[in-house]
C-alpha cells in the first residue's frame, strides 16, 4: 500500500517529517501547503507543489500531516477532516491548546505525533525495564527547557508556553514507565518557567511525577530521571540521545548513538513505522485524551 501524504506547515518540524518519509519507499508526498509560500521545497529530490491553502490542494491524500504552530491546530484539523473524509490526519502535539478543542479532536480519531514516546533512548528504557527487576518506579523528575529568552512574544505566538510546548513531550515519555492519573499542581515560577507535579501510579502504588519546563536558559535540554524501588536509577539524555541505567553507584547499561541520524528525526522513525508500517495507533486514544487534561486542563 501506497501512502500519498499531504504536508501542512512547511517550517523547520515540518523538514524533519520530511526527511524521515523520504527513507520510506512506500510513502509520497504529493504537496505541501503554508501560506507563506516558500520559494521551493523537495522530497526526493522533486520540487513540491505548494498551495497556500488546504482548499486549493490537487489530489487525494491517505494522510495530512499538520506540522504548524500550536493555535493553528484545530482549524486545520477540521478542515483537514472536511475536505478529506477518508484520510488519515496526524497533528504535531499537542492537539491544540484548549483543552475542549483537544478532546473534540481526539474524540474525531486524530493522531497526535507523540514523537518524544518514540525517542530511541525511550524505547531503550522501557526494554530496560522490562528485562531488569528494578521493582515499581518510585519518582520521576524530568526537565525540558529551549532557549528561547530573548524573543519571548515571538515563541508564545507559536507554542503559547514552555509548558504547552514542552509538557506534553515530557508527560509522553510517562506511560512508557507508569500509569499518569492527574496533575496536582502547576506552578508558574517566571515568565516562562513552569513547575508541575503529577500523580502517578506504579504496580498501583502511588508517586509524584516533577516536571519542569523553561525558556529561560542558555541552550536547549531535554532530561528525564526514574528512580526505582530497589535504588536503582534510570538516566535519560533526550538531547543527547542516550541512556544509563546506574546500580549499586555505577553504571550497569547505557545506550548511545554515532549521531548519524539527527535527534529530532530518530523520534520520527520510530513514529511512523509504528503509523504506516505497523499501521498502529501511536497511542490508545484514553491515553491521549489523559495526556491532554493533565496538560490543559485549568489552562
Amino acid at each position: 500500500m501506497t501512502d500519498s501524504v499531504l504536508m501542512v506547515g512547511l517550517g523547520a518540524v515540518a523538514r524533519t517529517h520530511l526527511n524521515v518519509l523520504a527513507d520510506m519507499p512506500q510513502v509520497d508526498v504529493i504537496a505541501g501547503v503554508d501560506p507563506a509560500l516558500p520559494e521551493r521545497i523537495t522530497f526526493r529530490g522533486r520540487e513540491l507543489p505548494v498551495t497556500p491553502t488546504l482548499r486549493e490542494v490537487a489530489g487525494t491524500p491517505t494522510l495530512v500531516v499538520i506540522a504548524t504552530p500550536t493555535p493553528t491546530h484545530s482549524m486545520l484539523c477540521h478542515e483537514a477532516r472536511e475536505l478529506f473524509p477518508d484520510a488519515a490526519v496526524l497533528v504535531e502535539k499537542p492537539a491544540a491548546d484548549d483543552l475542549a478543542e483537544a478532546a473534540k479532536l481526539l474524540s474525531d480519531g486524530i493522531e497526535v505525533a507523540f514523537h518524544m514516546a518514540y525517542a530511541p533512548e525511550v524505547l531503550w528504557g522501557e526494554q530496560i525495564v522490562r528485562t531488569h527487576e528494578l521493582g515499581p518506579v518510585r519518582e520521576i523528575h524530568a526537565w525540558f527547557t529551549d532557549p528561547y529568552a530573548d524573543d519571548l512574544d515571538a515563541a508564545r505566538e507559536r507554542f503559547t508556553s514552555s509548558w504547552i510546548d514542552s509538557g506534553i513531550n515530557a508527560l509522553s515519555v510517562l506511560p512508557r514507565f507508569c500509569d499518569p492519573v492527574e496533575r496536582t499542581s502547576l506552578r508558574r515560577l517566571d515568565d516562562s518557567t513552569y513547575e508541575a507535579r503529577i500523580l502517578c501510579t506504579s504496580d498501583g502504588e502511588p508517586f509524584e511525577a516533577l516536571i519542569v519546563t523553561s525558556w529561560r536558559v542558555t541552550a536547549a535540554a531535554r532530561r528525564t530521571s526514574v528512580r526505582f524501588a530497589s535504588g536503582a536509577e534510570l538516566l535519560l539524555d533526550h538531547h543527547a540521545v542516550a541512556g544509563y541505567l546506574v546500580q549499586n553507584g555505577r553504571i550497569a547499561e547505557n545506550f548511545g548513538t554515532d549521531g548519524s541520524v539527527p535527534r529530532r528525526e530518530s523520534h520520527y522513525i520510530g513514529l511512523y513505522h509504528r503509523l504506516l508500517v505497523d499501521r498502529r495507533s501511536l497511542m490508545p486514544s484514553e491515553q491521549s485524551s489523559l495526556l491532554h487534561n493533565v496538560l490543559l486542563r485549568g489552562e
